[in-house]
């Protein structure tokens, strides 16, 4: 996707660094990212709901 967007002439501005841990706590899915320089952010959801807080989380939280 990266290139494909180069190619239509975006330019990078910032480049944000993170990585995601998932897992599950009883009855609830959980996402905990670590966001280089920023620190850390996590999320606790009853499994099978969607998260509408951040794009993305919704693909952790979901059926674990």
């Amino acid at each position: 996707m990266h290139n494909m967007l180069l190619l239509m002439g975006y330019v990078p501005q910032v480049e944000v660094k993170k990585s995601r841990r998932k897992g599950k706590l009883g009855e609830y899915g959980v996402c905990m990212d670590t966001v280089e320089k920023l620190g850390n952010f996590g999320l606790a959801l009853p499994r099978g709901r969607h998260c509408t807080l951040h794009v993305g989380c919704s693909a952790c939280c979901v059926g674990i």
